[in-house]
């Protein structure tokens, strides 16, 4: 006659409660999120980030970016404009009064063209100063 073993109860007690932490730990994969993020990025229109970003680069290139002034940004008719391009390109167009080397305060207008890359990342493509 063959020999037969018999599992203890607490065995099979430890088996289930390893399973069960097994697959409460199991993550989604991490590229997952960002993939979401990234489709999330490209989906939505970005315009006013898109200017308050063109505006921290008209900012790095003044004598005096202390004194940058800009106009209202969600005043249409007084910000200037902002064209959404193919992808997440920006083309803008507004002004900024600063003051020159000599202290006094000029307004001038700027043109130019931002990229978003993702999410809080911005690459300037073209600005201008326009006299």
């Amino acid at each position: 006659m063959a020999a037969t073993y018999k599992t203890p109860w607490w065995v099979w007690g430890l088996m289930g409660v390893a399973g069960v932490i097994a697959v409460a730990n199991i993550e989604k994969p991490k590229d997952e999120p960002q993939a979401v993020q990234a489709i999330a990025v490209y989906d939505q229109d970005n315009s006013i980030d898109a200017l308050f970003m063109m505006q921290r680069f008209v900012k790095g290139r003044l004598k005096s970016p202390s004194s940058a002034e800009f106009p209202n940004p969600y005043d249409r008719d007084e910000r200037g404009t902002i064209v959404r391009k193919e992808g997440q390109r920006y083309f803008i167009t507004s002004w900024v009064e600063a003051l020159n080397p000599f202290g006094v305060r000029i307004r001038t207008q700027y043109a130019g063209r931002v990229l978003q890359v993702d999410r809080g990342n911005w690459q300037l493509i073209e600005l201008e100063f326009i006299r």
